[in-house]
C-alpha cells in the first residue's frame, strides 16, 4: 500500500465500524488495528455484537498482543455487562485466555482481577461465573 493511504488509514482506524475495520484490516495485514479492535470491543452495545467483536476482532490478534493491549480487553471486559453476560462469552474468553497464555506472568493481577470479578457476577457459582475460565486461571502459577 502506498505510504499516503497507510498514513490516511491509520489516522481514520479508530473511527472505522466493526465491517470496514474488519475490511481494511484483512486488505492491508502489515497495519495493526489492535487498539482500534480494543476501542471497538470495549464499546460493545448489545451481547451479540460483543460476540462478534471478540470473535472478529479481538481473537485474531490476540496472540501478538502486547502486555498492555491484554490488559485492555480485561478491563472491557469486566466494566462492560454487555461484554460480561453475553452468552457466548465464557467460550470466547477461555479462547482468549489460551491465546494470551505466553502473557499470564505479566497479566496475573488482571487474570486474578477478573476471576474476582466474575463470582461477583454471578455468586450462585453458574454459568456466568465463567466456571472454565476461573479453573484455566486457577492452574496457572500467579508469578
Amino acid at each position: 500500500m502506498p505510504t499516503e493511504i497507510a498514513n490516511i488509514v491509520n489516522e481514520r482506524r479508530e473511527r472505522l465500524n466493526v465491517g470496514n475495520l474488519l475490511d481494511v484490516a484483512s486488505l492491508n495485514p502489515g497495519l495493526n488495528f489492535t487498539q482500534a479492535a480494543i476501542k471497538v470491543f470495549s464499546e460493545s452495545k448489545s451481547f451479540r455484537t460483543a460476540e462478534e467483536n471478540m470473535d472478529r476482532l479481538i481473537l485474531p490478534v490476540a496472540r501478538e498482543m502486547s502486555v498492555g493491549d491484554v490488559k485492555s480487553v480485561i478491563a472491557a471486559f469486566i466494566a462492560n455487562n454487555q461484554i460480561h453476560f453475553a452468552s457466548g462469552m465464557p467460550d470466547l474468553m477461555l479462547k482468549f485466555f489460551n491465546l494470551t497464555l505466553g502473557r499470564f506472568t505479566e497479566c496475573s493481577t488482571e487474570w486474578w482481577g477478573l476471576r474476582e470479578a466474575v463470582q461477583s457476577f454471578d455468586k450462585a457459582g453458574g454459568y456466568y461465573s465463567y466456571p472454565h475460565l476461573q479453573e484455566a486461571i486457577i492452574s496457572e502459577p500467579p508469578f
